[in-house]
């Protein structure tokens, strides 16, 4: 299956926007990460994206659009059979 899709990936605003839109979208290394390291993205929802960042970077963040095409993609928030 394929998938022609926006993605929003909210990282922090270091105040290096240019650095941001030269090298994004950041692979998650976290030991948070909820599927361990990987690119992660809010798939067609900017509002999802926008409360995330408030939430994550009180100091600020940026979000960025993605067209990912051609992709298997996993819904962690809204699809239960993904979630498991």
């Amino acid at each position: 299956m394929s998938y022609n899709t926006i993605g929003y990936h909210t990282v922090e605003d270091r105040g290096n926007i240019d650095y941001i839109e030269e090298h994004a979208p950041f692979k998650c290394e976290n030991k948070w990460a909820w599927l361990s390291d990987g690119y992660y993205f809010w798939e067609n929802d900017y509002e999802r994206a926008f409360e995330w960042g408030g939430n994550n970077y009180s100091d600020g963040f940026v979000i960025l659009k993605f067209h990912l095409a051609n992709l298997k993609l996993l819904d962690l928030v809204g699809n239960r059979e993904h979630q498991q």
